[in-house]
């Protein structure tokens, strides 16, 4: 049987170039990432690209939050129940916080920005992440919390409309603002 042809090369001459050692660089660009020519990355960040990270986690949290905001205060009878069924099962706490820490470490990796209302972002995935660790390590705490949290009225109310307006900034920065220009 006769070996295929090559199109892009002959049949003799190899498809690769042999190794020959390249060009050297000096120890300290190979040592500076920073420093070196064709590290454009590094050289020239992508403007606008912090934005636009900000604005897609935004857009996903913020109509979150005010549609879970909505909830408690439509379900303002309900939510007590629906708390008191939560808190009793120990694996359904353990399985929101491993959702949470996830979410959490997620929202950081990707977006750890500690200026303008782009921190607001980071402290809610921070607040994820020491949430979903408690629920994680004790979810013997996490349950009495959310049948205290749950049978005060007044606390439902406030958390429904802190809810509702973090989940409508968000959603405005998101959705309505004018775009920025990153710094």
């Amino acid at each position: 049987m006769r070996p295929r042809s090559c199109v892009d090369t002959p049949r003799e001459q190899p498809t690769l170039a042999p190794f020959q050692g390249g060009r050297r660089q000096p120890a300290e660009m190979a040592l500076n990432p920073r420093r070196h020519p064709l590290n454009l990355i590094r050289v020239m960040p992508a403007k606008g690209r912090t934005v636009m990270h900000s604005k897609l986690i935004a857009g996903l949290m913020g109509p979150l939050l005010a549609a879970m905001g909505i909830a408690m205060l439509v379900n303002r009878e309900l939510f007590p129940t629906i708390m008191d069924q939560i808190s009793h099962d120990y694996g359904l706490i353990f399985v929101s916080g491993m959702l949470s820490l996830l979410a959490g470490i997620a929202i950081v990796r990707a977006h750890n920005i500690w200026s303008g209302w782009q921190a607001l972002i980071t402290v809610l995935a921070w607040l994820a992440i020491v949430g979903g660790l408690v629920r994680m390590w004790v979810p013997q705490w996490a349950g009495p919390m959310a049948d205290s949290f749950a049978a005060n009225p007044v606390v439902l109310l406030l958390a429904g409309a802190v809810l509702i307006v973090l989940g409508g900034f968000l959603s405005y920065k998101a959705y309505l603002s004018t775009p920025e220009v990153n710094r």
